[in-house]
Order: structure tokens, then sequence, then C-alpha cells
């Protein structure tokens, strides 16, 4: 245990590793403070009807699927990711202050896809560089690594929603995105000096056998990701509606229930992280997708404020789940290709963002809030109940093309990729 721990504080002195930890926290802050604002601003300052708020994430979550997607594979070919992260933080930075500072609705609305969405850049190559320091390290524990990287991202959550509901309340909510932008700008920091070679092997050497097979279950299983995600999308869009309108709780109050989940994360994912030694990360996968079946089935017919916050703690082990397993997960699908691999996982949630508001904005009418969290209730069964199929299959393939499963370790403790 003292062994497995001491990648904790690995991950803190390693110049690399750190920079991308700090940038997780950034990234974080700035994405969680402007979340529980962005549909409250629309809608209350520019008087945007709720059924066009989507609009907003649509177009934010389409460009964003493929940039990061376009950008992934190109990357694989690129002596380096590093110049990719600081382009979209800077770009996202102005975005966020051209939103901040717009008088209009159709440029508030056009920033989110112009703009924000180059954030699945940063993202995307942020976690196909660590793969690349990791694979010249010949690091034994990746899905560690990744799972506490992630912890960091979580860490912002923790504070964001707080920093950007005071922000609001207390000066503004422009003020909120401006720092938004700053944040953003903040990235550079921990980048600069930071160049990481994109690991030999990738799509510059002939596809090894199965390849091609390798490439859709990979896509597969992004796809039941974005299932599952899709409740995340719906959540951010609504969920300030159903604290606010439908429970009577106040902004402050929804920034408090937005902050509990991250909080929570914080012990699940590094938990994870530490289970999947010890056990198949497909099977804890799918206890992951199991216990979000529950929590929308609880969000679904809410009736009391406490009852979110208990979906808020379910939906911490959801995350853990799917960001701190998935990732490992999808690289060692796609063997040799981290930065499609890692960009295909990361689209999961622009998907997501886009399907689920696309359905939302045409189901809100009919079903309402909360009962429109049926949706997500239903895509999760659907999930889970293929990635069963998908895992039981995966690792005999994985065997049979001279991998190691997806989702097991080697005696040693080391997890293949």
């Amino acid at each position: 245990m003292r062994d497995r721990l001491a990648v904790l504080t690995i991950v803190w002195h390693k110049p690399e590793y750190r920079a991308f930890l700090l940038i997780m926290v950034f990234l974080s802050l700035s994405t969680s403070s402007t979340l529980p604002l962005v549909t409250l601003y629309l809608v209350g300052s520019l008087h945007v009807a709720l059924s066009l708020v989507g609009l907003y994430f649509v177009g934010e979550a389409l460009l964003g699927l493929l940039l990061g997607v376009v950008v992934g594979r190109w990357s694989d070919r690129w002596p380096s990711r590093v110049p990719a992260m600081r382009l979209a933080a800077t770009w996202v930075a102005l975005g966020w202050l051209v939103f901040a500072l717009s008088p209009y609705v159709w440029l508030s609305l056009a920033v989110g896809a112009v703009f924000v969405s180059a954030g699945a850049i940063t993202m995307g190559q942020a976690f196909a560089a660590l793969h690349d320091v990791m694979v010249r390290d010949a690091e034994r524990r990746p899905g560690l690594v990744n799972a506490t990287i992630r912890t960091a991202f979580s860490l912002g959550f923790v504070l964001g929603p707080l920093l950007g509901s005071e922000l609001a309340a207390l000066v503004s909510f422009r003020a909120a995105f401006v720092v938004a932008g700053c944040l953003n700008l903040l990235c550079l920091v921990p980048l600069s000096g930071v160049d990481v070679p994109v690991a030999t092997g990738t799509e510059r050497e002939p596809a090894p056998p199965g390849h091609a097979q390798n490439t859709v279950r990979l896509y597969v299983f992004v796809g039941l990701c974005t299932l599952v995600l899709m409740g995340t999308a719906l959540r951010i869009t609504y969920l300030p509606i159903d604290v606010t309108t439908h429970l009577g709780g106040s902004l402050r109050q929804y920034g408090t229930v937005m902050a509990i989940s991250p909080l929570a994360e914080l012990i699940a994912m590094p938990a994870a992280g530490l289970l999947a030694l010890r056990f198949r990360i497909g099977r804890l996968f799918s206890l992951g997708l199991a216990v979000a079946t529950i929590e929308y089935l609880i969000l679904s017919f809410n009736t009391a404020l406490w009852q979110v916050y208990v979906t808020q703690v379910l939906d911490a082990l959801v995350v853990a789940a799917v960001f701190g397993l998935g990732l490992t997960y999808a690289q060692q699908l796609s063997p040799g290709r981290a930065g499609l691999a890692s960009s295909a996982f990361g689209s999961a949630f622009g998907m997501a963002t886009l399907v689920g508001n696309l359905i939302g904005g045409v189901s809100l009418p009919l079903l309402g809030v909360p009962h429109l969290f049926v949706i997500p209730l239903a895509t999760s069964c659907m999930a889970l109940a293929t990635f069963i199929g998908l895992d039981r299959t995966a690792p005999r393939h994985v065997e049979a093309t001279g991998q190691a499963p997806p989702s097991r370790s080697t005696p040693s403790g080391r997890t293949a990729t």
C-alpha cells in the first residue's frame, strides 16, 4: 500500500506530471466557475428562451468534437503536442473575454462554438502528452497516474462553482467570465519550459494486426461513454433551473450543490486508481455505470434538495469510473495511438453535450424539469448492458493480437499499455 501511495508524491515531484496536474486545476476552475452561470446569465441577463440556451452548448460541443478528434489524429505525427495546448488555452481565454463584453445574443451564443470549443484540444492533448511521458519513462502504473492527474480536475470543481457564484452575486456575471479567461491563460505558466516529444511507435509505423478492429472497439467504447455523459450534459444545462426554480433554492445553494460531487471525487478518484491495481478496470467501469442508473433514477423524480445532494455524491463515483479509469481503458484499446485514443475519449463529453442538449431542448416541453433526467436514466442502462458485452470480448481480442488485456495488470503491478 505504501508503494502505491508513493505514486501521489511522484506525480508532484516529476516536473511534467506536476505541470499537467496544475493545468487540470486551472482548466477545471475556469470550466466549473462558469457552468452554473452560463444558463442563468443567458436567460436572466440576455433574455434568451430556455429552450434556446442549449444552442450555446451544442455549438461548443460540435466544434469541440471535430477539433478534438482531428487535432488528436494529427498530433500523433507531430514532434510535440505542447504548442497546440498553448495556442488552444490562449484562444479559449480570448473567447471568455468576448463573452463577458458581448452585448449581443448571437455573439454570446457563437462564442461557445468559435472559442470555448478549443478547450477540447487542451484537455485531449494534455492527457496524450501525459501518456508520452509515461511511455518515455516506462511508468509502471499508468492507470493510477491518469486517475491522480484527473483528480486535480475534480479539485478545481470543488472551488470553481463557489468562486463563480460568489463573483456573480457580489460583482457581476461578466466579472466571473473575465476571471475564467484569466484562468485559461494561467495554463501557459506550467507549460513554460515543458517539451514532451511524442512517443515513438504511433501512426508513423505500419498498422499492427487487428488495428482496424482495435479502432472500432475504441469508437464503440467512446460511444458508450457518450451515452452515460449525456446525463452530465443535461445536468449542466437544466440542473440550475431544477434547483433554483423547481426546488426553490438560491444561486449560492446551487453553487454548494455543484461543489459536492467534485469534493467527493477527491476521495473517489484516487480510490478508483488504487482499486484498478487489484481489480479489472472493466469490472470497476461496469459498477460505475450501474451507479449512474441509480443516480438518474433519483434525479428524475426528486422533490427535495437533499435528494440532489445524494445524486451529487453518486455522481462522484460515476465520474471516478468514467474519467478516472475510462481514459486508460481507451488508450489500451488502441495501443500506439495515444493522441487518437485520448482525443476520441475526450470527445465523448462533447458528443454528449451536443446530443444531450438537442434531445433536451426537444423533450423539455413534454417532460419538464426534473423528469427530463429520465433520458440519461435510459441511456445509462443501455450503456451498461452494451459495455458488459464489450468487456467480455475485448480482453480475448487483445490477447489474440499479442497485447495484454485492456483492463488487467501484470503480476509486477505494471499495467500494460
